[in-house]
């Protein structure tokens, strides 16, 4: 659904994008990404987007900026 292909789940044609997912949590939001381990902390990395099916409900995620995510990985 990336690609602005149809939803592979029910066929539908309507795709919603949402380039960020947020956690809202007590009067703070947080973005979804993956996480990394740091010298003390966990750290997110690779902020996660969706691509949502108007028709089903199916879902994809995918890893906003990939590029960043394998630099941290390979560090």
């Amino acid at each position: 659904m990336k690609t602005g292909k149809d939803c592979p789940k029910c066929g539908g044609g309507r795709i919603f994008h949402s380039p960020t997912i947020t956690d809202r949590n007590e009067g703070w939001d947080k973005n979804l990404a993956l996480q990394v381990k740091g010298l003390i902390f966990k750290r997110g990395v690779g902020e996660l987007e969706a691509f949502v099916c108007a028709g089903c409900g199916y879902t994809e995620l995918y890893v906003s900026d990939i590029e960043a995510l394998r630099h941290e990985v390979e560090s």
